[in-house]
């Protein structure tokens, strides 16, 4: 009783944080979802690309701006794609914005990556039979970047957009945030690897202060989310206790 009460009110904090943070999404003129404070730490973040806006010839071979970092490709949805309401199957575009994010983050290591773990996926606007469907794909930032223990980890964000050419319109359908390890050998196999393991990854910078929000946006949840999981992880114990 005691750990389903737990888990219960676990559940019911991480729904008032994520409420918190659409409701200063919405209430941004930038759209964004950061306090002060962490949008001090995305200024700082900025800071650290001016050497490499500058002075692209001399700056350090281990940066990398994020939107080098980039993947795209796209597709026109298909009759078979579709679910019962006509519309077509989440599961479908989840699919392919996972293969391309692991392609993005297999680039990126140059060894195959590792799954992890897939955030929420809010679906914004709905995909219909025909459409033309963008998917973008970024390498956010990196677990040793970030000095986040544990496993070394590659973080990929991946836009679905409609594009409607005779138009002039794209409208974002879904944003799925990807979270894979880097394995221990080259060819793939084995566990993710631990890090400051093995050969370091570039450091991802952002370029404007839109891609410093945007990085830092996500590392925030990414953070709240993790201690999330060692609150939960904590909670049978508490009980056996």
């Amino acid at each position: 009783m005691q750990r389903a009460k737990a888990r219960f009110e676990l559940g019911a904090a991480r729904d008032d944080a994520r409420k918190q943070l659409r409701a200063r999404q919405k209430e941004n003129p930038f759209g964004h979802a950061l306090d002060a404070k962490t949008v001090v730490y995305a200024h700082e973040l900025l800071a650290k690309s001016k050497s490499l806006l500058a002075m692209p010839t001399l700056a350090d071979p281990t940066e990398v701006f994020m939107h080098e970092t980039r993947l795209e490709n796209a597709l026109i949805a298909q009759p078979q794609q579709r679910n019962t309401a006509g519309r077509v199957f989440g599961g479908f575009l989840m699919r392919r914005a996972f293969e391309l994010a692991h392609a993005c983050a297999y680039l990126f290591a140059g060894r195959r990556p590792v799954f992890l773990e897939l955030d929420e996926v809010t679906f914004r606007s709905p995909v219909s039979v025909g459409d033309l469907v963008k998917f973008e794909s970024l390498v956010l930032y990196t677990s040793e970047q970030m000095d986040i223990g544990g496993r070394m980890t590659i973080h990929v964000e991946v836009l679905a957009m409609v594009i409607k050419p005779e138009l002039r319109s794209a409208v974002t359908s879904n944003t799925f945030n990807f979270t894979f390890g880097v394995a221990e050998n080259a060819d793939g196999s084995g566990r993710a690897a631990q890090a400051g393991a093995g050969p370091s990854m570039r450091r991802v910078l952002p370029a404007t202060h839109e891609d410093a929000y945007r990085i830092m946006e996500r590392y925030t949840r990414d953070l709240a989310q993790r201690a999330e999981d060692e609150a939960a992880s904590k909670a049978p114990r508490a009980e056996a206790e």
